[in-house]
């Protein structure tokens, strides 16, 4: 590397560091001004018309019961479900074989045994009935024979029921009525039900995957505004506080999840809207924080609301609501098989054109790599090595092309120097001498555009693969997390092993490729050195993605040379048919 690189791959690190140390100051001082518990408001659908019904009082403030709380667990093979009486819903649902955090790294002494949960310190339990519907939200518990139900009966002459039945593969049924039990018509407002609170998966999940989803039967549509960053590549942003979907009646399922796991509601039939909120969870104990400087400060849940339009119940009448729910991790080829196209909660969706094609068939290929007995990470090496096969000739073209250029470079610039004054006629000149030469520009650009939706799909599946989650390869105990060796002291910035690698053979490659010779001096150097900008994207990312570009590298290094070390081949010139007289 020459002296320029060094100075550039040091100056990178320093900004590294001081970006990452702002990212967390402002981080911190922003979820402390933004984290709120206040009210979310919901439009009001118009009645129906032709009865005459005394309106219900609603309230936009949580009032917490009196009575004292009454839970009641549920267990099959798969979660430890727990239903509470303060508001009569999913208080949280633990999942079995799946830790809350994977014992790794330097925090590992912090990690607790808690199984992974979904609503755990939510706002509200999942299913409670939100603006005092319920008055004080003091339901009794009673167990049936296939699960649990919560019933209450408020003074305005409401009988509300909920009842609640596991099922298998991670799903489980929520049934609920109201009923109007009164003598006279009642007008029940827009029902808001809780669908819970996505949080994150332990106390050093910064949440950046963590949000809000739901499909309207065409199109899915994710909300990830709760970030824990301050912006991409230190523009400050404002992080997302409320979510209203304006769904327009068609809201097929609603979703709350995090990186790994997901709680999909499915109505019976479409709510009319879905709303989410920004929240504050319960903070650790200073002593944590003291001990243990990497736990987030502030952590924050995003509390999610499914909506269905308000209606007139005359005496005897009631509403039946059946949610069919998918509580658990977000496993593609378990979610594929479920209706309506949950397999969108994965997140695999991108605005490139074959992406998530590409995503799919990639992890599809993880999966079978490893049902051959190979560990992830060794799924990940050959794969990349597979990917690099399968584009090694476009590669390779790539190169050829960009070594010819390089080889033409002192007749380009004898042009260049020629018609220095002339800047149309000496574009003109340079094209005609790479027609004649047989050189093609366009050709080092066309295996990049090709890759690109497999380079995104790739990304998206590596970043989410559940399967990843406590993989290990190498140092790496945790491929889907970051390969943090130590925590680098006073600053309490993580050191990540695998993302410095990822610099070595970027640089290390962008100093074997040929450059353009059209580009200047200062352009050239900028095309060198701009590979470093990912550095910000990968470092906190899973080490899993940092080792398949850091692969791709070295496998691109070695083409390079190869093709480099290769004679060029001359182009073959026809000559013309001489005329016969």
């Amino acid at each position: 590397m020459d002296r320029t690189g060094k100075i550039v791959v040091g100056v990178s690190f320093v900004l590294l560091a001081v970006w990452m140390w702002w990212m967390n100051h402002s981080y911190s001082a922003s979820r402390a001004a933004a984290g709120s518990n206040g009210p979310l408001s919901t439009p009001l659908a118009n009645a129906q018309s032709g009865i005459s019904a005394v309106p219900l009082a609603s309230s936009t403030q949580r009032v917490p019961p009196a009575a004292s709380e009454q839970r009641m667990i549920l267990e099959n093979p798969e979660y430890i479900f727990t239903v509470t009486s303060h508001g009569g819903g999913v208080k949280e649902i633990a999942l079995k074989g799946y830790p809350e955090a994977i014992p790794c790294g330097p925090n590992k002494r912090f990690i607790s045994t808690n199984l992974a949960a979904l609503n755990r310190s939510g706002f509200a339990p999942a299913f409670a009935l939100d603006k005092g519907l319920d008055e004080d939200g003091a339901y009794d518990l009673t167990r049936t024979g296939t699960g649990v139900r919560a019933e209450k009966v408020t003074t305005s002459g409401l009988r509300i029921v909920k009842e609640f039945t596991l099922g298998s593969n991670h799903q489980f049924v929520v049934t609920a009525r109201i009923q109007n039990i009164a003598t006279q018509a009642v007008a029940l407002p827009v029902q808001s039900w809780e669908i819970g609170t996505a949080t994150p998966m332990n106390s050093h999940d910064v949440a950046d995957m963590m949000g809000v989803m739901w499909f309207d039967g065409n199109k899915s549509r994710d909300t990830i505004g709760w970030v824990s960053v301050p912006g991409f590549l230190c523009v400050p942003t404002k992080p997302l506080q409320e979510m209203d979907a304006k769904a327009n009646g068609r809201v097929v399922w609603g979703a709350i999840h995090n990186q790994f796991f997901a709680m999909v509601t499915v109505p019976d039939s479409m709510a009319t809207n879905i709303t989410a909120h920004n929240i504050s969870m319960p903070p650790p104990p200073a002593e944590q924080i003291a001990e243990d400087p990497q736990a987030v400060r502030l952590p924050m849940g995003v509390r999610t609301l499914m909506h269905f339009a308000s209606t007139n119940l005359a005496p005897g009448q009631g509403v039946e609501r059946k949610f069919q729910v998918y509580a658990g991790p977000k496993r593609y080829f378990t979610l594929q098989r479920l209706e309506p196209k949950l397999d969108e909660v994965m997140g695999f969706a991108s605005i490139f054109p074959g992406a998530t094609f590409f995503a799919k068939l990639l992890l599809l290929c993880l999966n079978g790599l490893n049902n051959l007995g190979l560990g992830y990470g060794w799924c990940i090496v050959v794969l990349t090595a597979l990917i690099k096969a399968v584009f090694w000739p476009l590669t390779a073209m790539s190169t050829r092309s960009a070594k010819r250029m390089a080889e033409m470079q002192p007749q380009l610039n004898a042009l260049k120097e020629k018609y220095k004054d002339n800047p149309t006629k000496q574009q003109q000149k340079m094209m005609e001498f790479m027609r004649e030469k047989k050189i093609n520009p366009a050709v080092g650009c066309l295996p990049m555009l090709i890759q690109i939706p497999v380079f995104f799909g790739l990304f998206t599946m590596l970043r989410s693969a559940i399967e990843l989650r406590g993989a290990s390869f190498l140092w790496m105990c945790d491929l889907s997390s970051p390969d943090t060796l130590f925590v680098i002291p006073y600053l309490h910035l993580p050191f990540n092993l695998m993302p410095v690698f990822y610099i070595i053979t970027i640089m290390w490659q962008s100093h074997l490729t040929p450059m353009s010779p059209q580009m200047d001096p200062a352009q050239q150097k900028m095309m060198r050195y701009m590979p470093l900008m990912f550095v910000m994207v990968i470092y906190n990312y899973s080490c899993g993605l940092a080792l398949y570009w850091t692969l791709q590298n070295l496998l691109t290094i070695l083409q390079t040379k190869l093709t480099k070390s290769a004679p060029t081949p001359t182009p073959v010139t026809v000559a013309a048919p001489v005329k016969r007289r």
